[in-house]
C-alpha cells in the first residue's frame, strides 16, 4: 500500500546525506572565500536586545 507523504519528506529520506556530503565538501574547498562566522557557544548566559 502506498503511503502519502510530502515532498520535503521524500528528498530528505532519499537524498540527505548526499546533499550533506556535496555541501561539506564545498564548504572545505571553499572556506577562504566564504564570509562565515563560525563560533563555538558552550553555554548562554543571557541575552541583549
Amino acid at each position: 500500500m502506498a503511503v502519502n507523504r510530502s515532498f520535503t519528506d521524500y528528498v530528505y529520506s532519499r537524498f540527505y546525506n548526499k546533499f550533506y556530503l556535496a555541501i561539506e565538501g564545498f564548504i572545505e574547498e571553499n572556506l577562504d572565500n566564504l564570509d562565515l562566522r563560525l563560533r563555538k557557544v558552550r553555554n548562554i548566559g543571557e541575552v541583549n536586545c
